[in-house]
């Protein structure tokens, strides 16, 4: 754009030469368009950018090592668009690695393969468009930044742990009675519902007397999952490939769980039940920065909640 300046200055001063060398109707002609030139070419800027919107298009989530083509969307003619211009940042939001590209017009698309799991910022920085004789630049209002999460993928625990203990736990009496598929036999009282009778039994009792079901339901233990924010992206990959085969098991047996992990120095918790929760528990994890010196939770004890398994 700079040298557009100059070669106009030049035009101009060339122009008010050939004016005053050859004064006449046709020289000041051209003076005059010479100089309104810029005056329109602003003009049309000024209306372009009205007409220009600007947004991203990527996927939300991929894979690490996989190819995400992250386009910048200009919502206007191709005349326009081809008058666009910013830079565009990828930055890893867990080690703050950035990348950049210069966008040249709207037409452009940026090929970004994140190496590791972890949650990428897309930000457009300084988007503006040049005028037809490219001698100024108007900005643009730049869309918000946005996200997309290179999410871990499923690989299975080397020594499955064994849920026999958490599946075939004792039963008690189920709070305010009710169905259930497990229920103990005991005699009639009054004020028992007379809907719990159990007649078959009752009918083959050798003392005559009534007998009820009591519904039962199972004591599950408090299965609590714990895990460390590695600084090596290696095992902090591993980990959480882990983490999410572990997860997706517990979800396939019935079984909800207890995610706690530090960020910040601070215990967090989460339930951990259906797809969504364990969505929603990855989109805030994959998002965590390095931290030094954070206490592990891998000798944690927990025997007063249950069962507890570390993943790494």
């Amino acid at each position: 754009m700079f040298f557009k300046r100059v070669a106009y200055i030049f035009i101009v001063i060339l122009m008010l030469v050939l004016f005053l060398e050859y004064p006449g109707w046709l020289s000041l002609f051209l003076l005059i368009i010479t100089i309104a030139l810029p005056f329109i070419s602003l003009l049309s800027c000024l209306l372009i950018k009205k007409r220009i919107d600007v947004s991203f298009s990527f996927k939300s989530f991929i894979y690490p090592k996989d190819r995400e083509e992250i386009s910048i969307l200009v919502r206007s003619s191709d005349e326009l668009s081809s008058l666009f211009f910013a830079t565009l940042y990828v930055v890893d939001m867990s080690s703050g690695e950035t990348v950049e590209k210069s966008i040249k017009n709207g037409q452009d698309s940026f090929l970004y393969i994140p190496k590791h799991c972890g949650a990428y910022g897309v930000i457009l920085s300084k988007p503006g468009v040049l005028d037809p004789l490219s001698l100024f630049r108007l900005p643009v209002k730049a869309p918000e930044a946005e996200f997309f999460f290179a999410f871990p993928r499923k690989k299975k625990i080397e020594k499955p742990m064994d849920f026999s203990e958490i599946l075939n736990s004792s039963y008690v009496k189920k709070p305010g009675g009710g169905a259930a598929s497990a229920y103990e036999i005991k005699n009639y009282k009054p004020g028992d519902p007379v809907t719990d009778i159990h007649w078959k039994l009752s009918a083959k009792s050798k003392d005559g007397s009534l007998l009820v079901k009591e519904a039962q339901e199972r004591a599950l233990k408090e299965i609590v999952i714990t895990f460390d924010i590695d600084e090596d992206r290696e095992k902090r990959d591993l980990m959480f490939s882990h983490l999410l085969w572990l997860l997706d098991d517990l979800k396939e047996k019935g079984l909800a769980a207890t995610c706690i992990y530090y960020s910040d120095n601070e215990k967090n918790e989460m339930h951990i039940e259906t797809d969504e929760d364990i969505r929603e528990l990855f989109c805030l994890i994959l998002r965590l920065p390095f931290e030094e010196n954070t206490s592990s939770l891998k000798n944690a004890d927990f025997s007063g909640r249950g069962w507890h398994y570390h993943v790494s």
